[in-house]
């Protein structure tokens, strides 16, 4: 599909710039060829910020850096999505630090293969969500569920089904952006803004 392939290019173009450190968390990180120009950026991620090992003491530790020492930061986490220490629901230290985040100073860039594999604490305090086709209905609801723009509308879920068939069949996957105290807005592929009646 290309989720961290996206992923990486977001990171370079959005966010790289307005970091001071990263760290990631995925089991492939020097493996992975989509990984490679991550790897080729000199400093951000070193032996020391990069764990290949998935558990709570890896983000207790992430935690307790950012605590000790405050500056904007990237956490990368890539296939982790089958370790319980990213599927805990709300409990857990990558729980802790989903909520924590915003007071952190902390951008977390998570790719998983199926939403529902995803903590709840990071799907409640995401603020962009790039959904690829789904291999399960699950996900479908729960994107519907959770970052639904007209939940107030009877036929809401029709509606979003509709505009995220519409990404996926136009540009194979859908940005779903929650904007700050404002809507939440849909778009196939990153420009192509999906409009909802009121």
């Amino acid at each position: 599909m290309g989720k961290t392939t996206l992923a990486v290019d977001i990171i370079l173009d959005r966010i790289i710039k307005d970091v001071r450190r990263c760290f990631a968390v995925c089991p492939t990180f020097w493996e992975q060829p989509a990984l490679k120009r991550l790897r080729r950026i000199p400093g951000a991620f070193t032996k020391q910020t990069v764990f290949t090992k998935v558990d709570d003491s890896i983000f207790e530790r992430i935690y307790a850096e950012l605590k000790r020492r405050p500056a904007p930061t990237l956490l990368f986490v890539d296939d982790a999505a089958a370790e319980a220490a990213t599927n805990k629901g709300n409990k857990g230290a990558f729980s802790r630090l989903c909520l924590a985040s915003p007071h952190l100073n902390l951008t977390i860039v998570g790719c998983f293969q199926r939403l529902t594999s995803a903590s709840p604490a990071f799907r409640d305090n995401t603020e962009a969500l790039i959904s690829f086709v789904p291999t399960k209905i699950l996900d479908v609801d729960t994107v519907v569920k959770e970052f639904n723009p007209c939940p107030a509308k009877k036929n809401s879920k029709e509606i979003v089904a509709k505009a995220l068939q519409y990404a996926w069949d136009t540009h194979m996957y859908a940005l779903i952006w929650r904007v700050k105290r404002g809507p939440v807005l849909f778009y196939a592929g990153l420009d192509d803004l999906i409009t909802f009646e009121q």
